[in-house]
């Protein structure tokens, strides 16, 4: 598995929820409100820049629907 997918799973079973699908708002979701995405960093890779999300979507949740989004930002350990 990815180790950015391990990352992610690891983080939705520490609070005992599935994670979703790779269009969703999150990677996992607290409640129906709550979004979590869960973003991990490569050393290896220069400039490398995970998606964080699209603002179309940022926009609609935050200000549209008036719900959370939290990040969660990790970096990989070097030689992964």
């Amino acid at each position: 598995m990815d180790p950015s997918k391990t990352i992610e799973k690891l983080m939705a079973d520490k609070y005992a929820k599935p994670t979703t699908t790779r269009k969703a708002i999150g990677d996992f979701m607290l409640s129906d409100d709550h979004a979590v995405n869960v973003k991990s960093n490569n050393v290896k890779k220069q400039n490398y820049s995970p998606n964080m999300i699209s603002i179309k979507k940022m926009h609609e949740w935050i200000y549209e629907a008036e719900k959370e989004p939290q990040f969660y930002f990790r970096r990989l350990p070097r030689g992964r």
